[in-house]
């Protein structure tokens, strides 16, 4: 008969149950035995961040005390510590990387001798990392280049480089180039003071000689004539993005944005972020080589939109890349443009042609849309998940609040059977009350919520609104909603926007009592059986949305229950008070819990 075996002898139910071990208990459990060690230790050196733990293998680090304060090693590399570090270097899966470290609670920079002793000690033999995948480094030093071409290996697939001194941004490149043959993902970001010029011709050679790139993300001026001839070489190009800090710090008007598609080398994006004017975008859409399987497509735009620049851009969009999922558009402009026009649902009526998953826009002005808009969008994009219908608005030269939409329209967003995330630019009329005591659809798969506001028309209305949201979203997470208040001074005889801080500070104590009246409330709910159903009980009138789907018979019953339960509480609490009061009267000296 065959012996049966512990679950523990297959090492595939140890690594899975070591992952999810915390360092200090797997450092414990690699020297339990050694059946367990080398699992413990593979998982427990698979992310780095710092190459510190390695290096002290070789010798323990001292720091000069005059700058630039270089850590450097207190003892000879003997050839036992070497193969030591053999060993553990072959765990590493991902390491971080910065020149500047921290070690004994003292920080300092490595001595680029120790790269050059390891680099010396694995000639002819296994790279330093041989199994690295993932290296994300940041370089503050001219002599940066000498330690990533250490740890740098064929193996490497994604690449992630923050560059911060100019003098050794070539360096890097150079150093990297014809050693990441199997690199898939690269994104750089660079401080201010570096500029094209600096990394242009060994940045070129670097991306030409990298065959297996899929994922480039660089700042947008870093996208000349020539790096842009390198990325069209040979490959498969899928995505193509602009890192943030790059858009931060160098604006488009003093760039531009080099990107073309006039020959072939981008047919296969599917991802595209830069920022650059919706002229030019749309010229790009319709260029004979663009690509026609985006998925992702991110557009940052500083100058004024002009109504119909965007309707023709859209139309190019929807009809070139008819499989886009995920859609966002910046559209703010400078501060020294006019204020732009609204824009007008019809303008983006094209979109409705496109199942997006994720839509956000950003504007100035507020979007102009009613709630039947809200029911096309719903219709058009059933699987929508993350929408922001410009939420934050930004008009310092206006001498008005904007209106926005509704509040009681939110409830028209439940039509949506998958959203999870809703930004809204949203306002609050006087008959609010009369409007929000409508039973309505709750919102339930919603876990954030961003709300754009303008100012209340009576500060009174705060808890009422609370009530309104809290019972429409109860599901919503109420640590990450937030208020998007306009950069507008408070109108003169109008009430302030901290109104509206009252509003979100009223949300946890409405959550709480919800939850705990909730195995009192007598909820009959009767789920559609169909989108088209769900929209079309949200539009009948008040008669038919009791008849059909009577989820809670009156708001005002919900405030009145919330009411009494809470001084039900407060009630209790005053009682609890007494008792311990008394107890403490009665035994000073003795230790009182509760």
């Amino acid at each position: 008969m065959m012996a049966m075996k512990n679950a523990l002898d297959f090492p595939e139910i140890l690594s899975a149950i070591f992952e999810f071990c915390p360092s200090r208990d797997l450092a414990a459990v690699g020297q339990t035995c050694r059946t367990w060690s080398e699992h413990a230790l593979r998982i427990l050196w698979k992310n780095l961040d710092s190459i510190v733990p390695l290096i002290t293998i070789l010798s323990p680090l001292e720091r000069q005390n005059n700058p630039p304060r270089w850590y450097y090693p207190t003892n000879c590399f003997t050839l036992d510590r070497y193969e030591r570090l053999e060993y553990y270097s072959k765990f590493v899966r991902t390491l971080f990387h910065d020149d500047f470290v921290q070690f004994n609670g003292q920080s300092g920079m490595l001595q680029p001798n120790v790269y050059l002793g390891i680099a010396a000690a694995f000639i002819g033999r296994q790279p330093f990392l041989p199994n690295l995948q993932h290296l994300e480094c940041i370089t503050r030093h001219e002599k940066s280049a000498v330690g990533i071409g250490v740890l740098a290996s064929a193996q490497v697939t994604n690449l992630e480089l923050d560059m911060r001194c100019k003098k050794g941004a070539a360096m890097v490149f150079e150093s990297l180039r014809r050693r990441l043959s199997n690199l898939r993902d690269i994104s750089i970001t660079v401080s201010p003071d570096i500029s094209v010029e600096d990394v242009e011709v060994p940045l070129s050679g670097f991306l030409a000689d990298s065959p297996s790139l899929r994922k480039v993300a660089l700042p947008q001026f870093f996208l000349s004539e020539r790096v842009s001839s390198a990325l069209r070489a040979p490959r498969k190009l899928e995505s193509l993005l602009q890192t943030e800090e790059g858009d931060q710090q160098y604006p488009m008007n003093q760039y531009g944005c080099n990107l073309d598609f006039d020959s072939e080398g981008f047919e296969y994006l599917n991802k595209l972020a830069f920022n650059m004017g919706l002229t030019k975008a749309t010229k790009l859409l319709l260029s004979p080589h663009a690509p026609d399987s985006l998925t992702r497509l991110s557009i940052v735009t500083s100058t004024k939109t002009e109504e119909g620049d965007l309707r023709n851009f859209l139309h190019a969009l929807t009809s070139r890349n008819p499989r886009l999922r995920i859609l966002q558009l910046n559209l703010h402009t400078d501060k020294t443009s006019p204020d732009p026009e609204p824009i007008a649902f019809a303008v983006l009526s094209p979109l409705l042609k496109l199942d997006l998953h994720a839509f956000i826009i950003a504007h100035d002005q507020p979007l102009s849309y009613t709630d039947m808009n809200i029911v096309d969008m719903a219709r058009a994009w059933p699987n929508m998940i993350s929408l922001y219908l410009n939420e934050e608005i930004d008009v310092p030269n206006s001498s008005a609040y904007p209106p926005g939409l509704d509040i009681t329209h939110l409830r028209l967003f439940a039509s949506f059977p998958k959203l999870e995330y809703l930004g809204v630019y949203v306002q609050v009329h006087a008959q609010f009350l009369a409007l929000a005591s409508r039973p309505c659809f709750r919102l339930e798969a919603l876990e954030e919520l961003s709300l754009g506001t303008s100012v209340l028309p009576d500060a009174t209305l705060s808890e009422e609104i609370a009530i309104f949201i809290a019972t429409l979203m109860p599901n919503l997470d109420v640590d990450v909603c937030t208020t998007h208040s306009p950069l507008l001074p408070p109108r003169q005889g109008a009430f302030p926007n901290i109104t509206w801080d009252e509003v979100f500070k009223l949300w946890p104590k409405f959550f709480r009592a919800q939850e705990m009246l909730r195995p009192n409330l007598k909820v009959k709910r009767k789920e559609p059986e169909t989108q088209s159903k769900l929209i079309a009980l949200l539009l009948a009138d008040k008669d038919s949305l009791q008849e059909e789907n009577p989820v809670l018979e009156d708001n005002a019953e919900l405030v009145a229950s919330l009411r009494s339960r809470e001084q039900e509480l407060q009630a209790e609490i005053d009682k609890l008070n007494t008792l311990l009061n008394q107890r403490k009267e009665y035994e000073p000296n003795q230790e009182i819990t509760s």
